[in-house]
């Protein structure tokens, strides 16, 4: 049973849903005024947990015994926390999804609707840094924000809303006065997503062409006693072809 996916292929559809929102903040900028000028800078984002991050900020990294370099700042980090199912989006299991595809049938089960909780962390030196990338991110999310998303061959353009739940800014006091200063943003969001059933492909011809005869002229107090023709009309995928009065 679980083995369907594996015949039929991947489509990462997790992984498309994580891709979807990192590339989301992929255009955040800090501005600083030096010397009378101002200085833009993209904060570069990567996929990774929260501590690792912190670890990296914290330690110094060693190119040789002699140089040390630590993490530059401000810099985005984000992770999938947690993937829940949603009922109230709940669809019929039973209803199919089928889509032709050079002239073959492919077809699938109804999507299920999950949740997608991400945590999105912003890491920074100043507090003024932080903020700024915070407000460059939070007009956007109404609470909500929608991304169009091409999941595979039947679901093409699914909108999928994220919403913004939390903001939580933090500053760390501890440490020594040596110790370089840490602040932390973490902003929650929830991705209204889906998860698809395998496609499965009928190999069995497609019925492009029909031939149907229409008749009209029913009378008789018993069934059907006398038929009138009145003509063929050949309906295909784009056109509807009619001829009157032909022959039977």
């Amino acid at each position: 049973m679980f083995n369907q996916i594996l015949e039929s292929g991947f489509d990462d559809i997790i992984k498309k849903h994580v891709i979807a929102f990192g590339s989301l903040f992929s255009s955040v900028y800090t501005m600083t005024e030096r010397n009378g000028q101002t200085e833009k800078r993209r904060v570069p984002i990567s996929f990774g947990p929260k501590e690792k991050f912190i670890q990296i900020i914290i330690n110094e990294s060693g190119l040789t015994d002699k140089t040390h370099i630590q993490m530059d700042l401000p810099r985005m980090g984000f992770e999938l926390i947690n993937i829940q199912y949603d009922p109230g989006r709940r669809l019929n299991k039973l209803q199919k999804k089928t889509k032709i595809i050079n002239n073959v049938r492919k077809q699938a089960f109804s999507e299920s609707p999950y949740n997608f909780t991400f945590a999105l962390y912003v890491f920074s030196r100043s507090m003024q840094h932080n903020l700024q990338v915070i407000e460059q991110i939070a007009p956007y999310f109404t609470p909500d924000f929608t991304v169009t998303m091409n999941m595979n061959e039947l679901y093409q353009r699914v909108d999928v809303p994220i919403v913004l739940m939390d903001i939580d800014i933090n500053e760390d006091y501890e440490g020594s006065f040596d110790q370089r200063r840490s602040i932390v943003s973490v902003l929650q969001f929830n991705m209204k997503g889906y998860i698809y059933s395998p496609i499965k492909t009928n190999t069995t011809a497609v019925i492009e062409t029909s031939d149907i005869n229409l008749f009209d002229g029913l009378t008789g107090n018993d069934f059907i006693l006398d038929i009138g023709y009145t003509g063929d009309a050949d309906i295909g995928p784009s056109s509807i072809i009619w001829s009157p009065e032909g022959d039977p």
